[in-house]
């Protein structure tokens, strides 16, 4: 699966959260710059820090890419 270019890869993880509790720019980027951008892994991670509760931030987005690939049942641990 080709990845995404970087606005493409932003716009992918912004467009997943709700308009009450969007992904902020410096998020997405790092998240981004994190995981390139390999549309399946940033679906994953979007959808883990969309569902945290409050606003997605750094620290969220920490905690959502250690439950997304470091803990053994992590959607992407699993996957490896």
């Amino acid at each position: 699966m080709p990845s995404f270019g970087h606005d493409a890869a932003i716009e992918l993880l912004q467009c997943q959260s709700s308009p009450d509790s969007p992904i902020p720019t410096e998020v997405a980027q790092l998240a981004v710059k994190s995981l390139t951008g390999h549309p399946l892994y940033l679906q994953l991670l979007g959808e883990e820090l969309t569902e945290r509760a409050g606003r997605p931030d750094i620290a969220g987005l920490k905690a959502a890419s250690q439950g997304l690939l470091f803990s053994r049942s992590g959607r992407l641990a699993l996957f490896f």
